[in-house]
């Protein structure tokens, strides 16, 4: 694979503009570094239509080669970008040829695209339907097991105290790296969450050392919520969580994975794309202590401190002894307020569906009634969606809860992180919701705890 990251990028919008997949997804699937990679691709697609016809011109002139979309990530990052990439950057031939073009026609460009001043830039974020959402990062947690502690109690109490140290420790060095307009807090549940707000500013996060370094991951806050609230019922209802292994059933792109790796001693990471369970492999060996495995299948049991990733139908994974398993289905992801796949898909003429949330509920309904009843070991399941619409919600737990296989007789809801400003529609309200006003994205989630595990003593 090339390190080139203007030809990845022209690739990614290549293949979007074909229909093989959304924005992201894509850079995820075929850049070595998807933040930049989607970064160039956003912005050529979102200037594509004033540039189509000039570039078109260009690109098929009897003396070049050239194919459009690369000359297009070349002019919009020249344009409205870091500008013109220093000659000395390692660049494929094709990128040179690109990046010529540009230059030699570069005022017939900057009289199609204009670059926004700053008060009109200021003006744009102010009357733009998209809200703005902090950055936020979860600190990549020191791992440490106390073997020599006996007691679960002190164990927890020094692994919480290490915890806090390791936060600090990054929150003071993100604070240095940052520029003093950028706002830097803590956020007050999730504790382990930074969030840096900058809405003027243009900030290389995935340049910063503490992400480089891989002592904080980029997430979103509302992502965090399930493996927040699993670990706080767990901590309150597990004896211990030396042994504890989750199971994360549709784990891509691998955020709550290794959140899960956090947390908990054993994490098995599964998703129906085999392409997506080798980005969760490459990211996992990068980002977390434990030992990263691809794996044909878990027959039973994982290793200790250890993440096993396997590619299977979740609706054919069998028990394997996880105690705690995480349900985050497709969904029609309407609670992404920066999803901007759909509007670039019909500026470029690609025919995208919209998936239904009434038939995505279908399948919701059935992965996690699969997940309720036939996985014995399970003791805490959460249900999660990044979607705004009760169907695939409440909706979806209230038709668990009352199906006929006896569901509400073994699982009852937890009342998860009861500090949570937004809860869950009456009368779900021991449910989680988040949205802009939490300063995340729109977010939904449920956490099922087995009844036999709350009879047990303290």
């Amino acid at each position: 694979m090339t390190n080139d990251v203007f030809l990845q990028a022209a690739d990614v919008v290549r293949d979007f503009r074909a229909g093989k997949g959304g924005l992201k997804a894509l850079c995820y699937a075929r850049a070595s570094q998807p933040g930049p990679v989607y970064a160039l691709a956003l912005r050529a697609l979102g200037h594509a239509d004033p540039l189509k016809d000039t570039i078109s011109r260009l690109a098929n002139a009897d003396d070049t080669t050239l194919e459009h979309n690369h000359v297009l990530v070349m002019a919009t990052e020249a344009l409205l970008g870091d500008g013109v990439p220093h000659r000395r950057r390692r660049l494929e031939g094709s990128t040179r040829d690109a990046l010529r073009i540009v230059k030699t026609h570069m005022p017939e460009f900057a009289c199609l695209l204009k670059k926004p001043d700053a008060t009109s830039a200021k003006s744009h974020n102010a009357t733009s339907a998209t809200p703005y959402l902090p950055r936020a990062f979860r600190v990549n947690l020191d791992k440490r097991e106390y073997p020599e502690i006996n007691d679960e109690a002190d164990r927890m109490r020094l692994t919480l105290e290490a915890e806090e140290q390791c936060i600090l420790r990054v929150q003071d060095q993100l604070q240095n790296e940052l520029p003093p307009e950028a706002k830097l807090t803590r956020h007050p549940i999730l504790r382990d969450f930074l969030l840096v707000s900058a809405p003027d500013l243009k900030i290389p996060f995935h340049n910063l050392w503490v992400v480089k370094t891989n002592q904080a991951v980029m997430q979103s806050l509302a992502s965090g919520l399930p493996l927040a609230a699993l670990r706080e019922a767990a901590i309150k209802l597990l004896p211990s969580l030396k042994n504890v292994c989750v199971l994360d059933v549709c784990a891509a792109p691998g955020s709550k994975t290794f959140q899960a790796c956090n947390y908990f001693s054993g994490v098995h990471a599964n998703d129906l794309d085999r392409r997506r369970c080798e980005i969760i492999l490459r990211r996992g060996k990068e980002l977390v202590s434990t030992k990263a495995v691809r794996s044909a299948n878990v027959v039973a049991g994982l290793p200790i401190n250890s993440l096993v990733i396997t590619s299977n139908d979740a609706l054919r994974l069998k028990d394997t002894g996880c105690q705690i398993i995480v349900c985050d289905p497709t969904c029609s992801s309407s609670g992404i307020y920066s999803n901007k796949d759909a509007s670039l898909a019909e500026a470029a003429g690609v025919a995208k569906t919209h998936a239904d949330p009434a038939e995505l509920s279908q399948f919701q309904i059935k992965l996690l009634t699969k997940f309720l009843t036939k996985f014995p070991s399970a003791l805490l399941v959460s249900y999660s969606t990044c979607s705004i619409h009760s169907v695939e919600n409440e909706d979806v737990v209230a038709a668990v809860m009352e199906d006929e296989t006896g569901i509400s007789k073994e699982w009852e809801l937890w009342n998860a992180l009861p500090e949570w400003p937004l809860r869950g529609k009456k009368p779900y309200t021991c449910c989680l919701r988040a949205d802009k006003r939490q300063k995340t994205d729109g977010f939904f989630a449920a956490i099922f705890v087995r009844k036999s595990l709350l009879k047990r003593p303290s």
